[in-house]
């Protein structure tokens, strides 16, 4: 076992690799313990992001409220708040590895739901939008910890990525006011107690300690708008530029 060289780090948060440190004695045991489990497994739900995307146009097509894709999004996010990388109290970063490894579990555990989000904000309404939208405020607030400053701020990850998947799926179709109401209207409070708005407080570069904070959500929040949303790399990479500059024009 070796430490990982700065450039294999980053590309370890950007692809959501977990490292496993252990000697190989130690370390495939766990890997195969961990593969059992699964079978095991019933806290995740077995829902992919695809999935849940062809699942909310479906419901978002349809001519009356779409009660299953509501029932949907509130299910991803009782999920989230009960999962074991939400409730975990460890702020204190004593491995190099410490802080890639919770990065990968929280987009592991996000995917589905800002999926969901990022679909339901592109093709809903005022209505919908009240689905997903004061969670963000939920997500962002919590008690003042004591640890490492980058892990504090990393808890702050599934309020982040929901703003952005919104957003951007909002500016793709042309709901700018919903944009607004996004990243002005909807306040947060950070962890030292501050309070603003959003797009203030939510910044890529505020939650992710990495060398291009940006960069790396756009790489992992890009499978629900290229192939997912079917808007291409071109399409996404505007659509993500687009809702940048008008989170700057917010602050």
């Amino acid at each position: 076992p070796t430490q990982l060289s700065e450039v294999a780090t980053q590309l370890a948060i950007n692809r959501g690799i977990r490292i496993i440190t252990n000697s190989a004695d130690s370390g495939l045991g766990w890997l195969a313990d961990a593969t059992d489990a699964l079978d095991d497994d019933t806290a995740r739900h077995p829902m992919s992001v695809d999935l849940a995307i062809a699942s909310a146009k479906r419901s978002l097509r349809g001519s009356v409220r779409a009660i299953g894709l509501h029932d949907d999004i509130k299910t991803e996010f009782d999920r989230l708040h009960q999962d074991e990388v939400m409730t975990n109290q460890d702020f204190n970063l004593n491995s190099n590895n410490k802080f890639a490894t919770r990065l990968g579990q929280f987009v592991e555990t996000t995917i589905v739901l800002n999926g969901l989000v990022a679909t339901t904000a592109m093709w809903g309404n005022a209505e919908t939008d009240e689905w997903w939208r004061p969670e963000i405020a939920r997500l962002a607030s919590h008690d003042i910890r004591s640890g490492s400053v980058a892990l504090i701020n990393l808890h702050r990850y599934p309020a982040t990525a929901l703003m952005y998947a919104s957003g951007i799926g909002a500016v793709a179709s042309g709901r700018l006011p919903t944009v607004a109401k996004l990243l002005a209207g909807t306040s947060v409070e950070d962890w030292r107690g501050n309070v603003g708005s959003a797009g203030t407080l939510l910044q890529a570069a505020d939650t992710l300690d990495v060398a291009r904070p940006s960069r790396t959500l756009f790489l992992q929040l890009k499978p629900i708008f290229a192939q997912g949303l079917a808007l291409g790399e071109d399409g996404y990479a505007k659509a993500w530029e687009m809702f940048e500059y008008l989170q700057l024009l917010n602050m």
